[in-house]
């Protein structure tokens, strides 16, 4: 009885080593089985669609950007970027990868993190009704590029209407340990001297300060600027005239000019700041908030965009 066991068991193995060997060799088969014991593998990416690029749909776009008068200020094409003097070694020169999407209302879906709209309108809106292999050159008003001088902006920063002179009291009352922090060398006795400008203005000798009494929490100390001396103003790039007409205040007094240009790193990124016109008691500013730098403010942009490769990902935005 036990060889009869074994013997059945003997040959369930053959007749299973033999399907197996069947359904192995068979792809569609396999494929099938497959396929229903574990769901079907999702791709990477779709396969490409044929068609337009509309909005939600990703892009891989060589591109080449210009200004009016023909000067090249960037590009994906290392030789170009060699030729106009701005290849940086740590970019890969290779087709960019964009999520056309102008009006800013998705994220790319999922797989295609990777592909960004963080570009300017008009790029995004000129790729709209390519194919894959086209090429097409846009021209890019500032609206649709990176901007102009805005005033309103600049006041809604509290930055629109920029007092030229403050008046400052010479006497000055803080806490001992936020004067410590600022100015970790001041001896905190009464007649000591330290140098106020140099972390208020970021220059040694422009501004000095005396202790005049110390408490258990607070220390009162003088500002002593010389009347008529002046200091540059580092993150404004323009000069403060200090002007003393008595013991007990101060006045600084901002030495702007029209058109002068400045500009700001923050958190919001590069704050730029253009001075529209001066009076007797304000100056008027206006902020851009888009462009890297100053030059491209108020510019008319030509780009020629090649689309290399398409993927419809607008369908799967539609699926969502």
């Amino acid at each position: 009885m036990q060889l009869e066991k074994l013997a059945t068991i003997g040959l369930a193995i053959i007749i299973v080593v033999a399907i197996s060997g069947y359904i192995l060799a068979d792809e569609n088969i396999r494929d099938d089985i497959f396929d229903n014991l574990f769901g079907k593998p999702k791709d990477d990416k779709p396969t490409p669609v044929g068609g337009e690029i509309t909005y939600g749909d990703s892009v891989d776009v060589i591109y080449i950007g210009k200004f009016l008068n023909g000067t090249v200020f960037d590009s994906t094409i290392e030789e170009v970027a060699r030729e106009w003097g701005f290849y940086n070694e740590s970019i890969p020169y290779e087709p960019i990868k964009i999520f056309v999407d102008p009006s800013y209302e998705f994220y790319p879906p999922e797989g295609y993190e990777n592909y960004s709209n963080s570009f300017i309108p008009g790029v995004l809106e000129g790729l709209i009704g390519m194919e894959e292999g086209d090429t097409k050159e846009v021209t890019i008003p500032p609206d649709k590029g990176y901007g102009v001088w805005n005033e309103t902006m600049a006041e809604m920063f509290g930055m629109g209407s920029y007092p030229l002179e403050s008046v400052i009291e010479s006497e000055i009352t803080e806490n001992k340990t936020a004067l410590l922090s600022s100015f970790p060398g001041v001896e905190l006795i009464e007649g000591s001297s330290f140098d106020y400008g140099e972390v208020a203005f970021e220059q040694t000798g422009v501004l000095n300060a005396t202790v005049m009494e110390v408490t258990d929490e607070n220390v009162t100390y003088k500002l002593t600027p010389e009347n008529g001396s002046s200091v540059d103003l580092p993150l404004f790039n323009w000069t403060i005239v200090f002007i003393v007409e008595n013991d007990t205040h101060f006045t600084m007094r901002s030495l702007i000019e029209d058109d002068h240009i400045f500009s700001i790193e923050s958190f919001y990124g590069s704050m730029h700041f253009k001075v529209i016109s001066v009076n007797e008691t304000h100056a008027r500013l206006a902020m851009n908030l888009d462009a890297p730098e100053v030059r491209f403010i108020g510019q008319t942009l030509v780009f020629e965009l090649e689309a290399v490769k398409v993927y419809k990902t607008s369908v799967l935005l539609e699926d969502n």
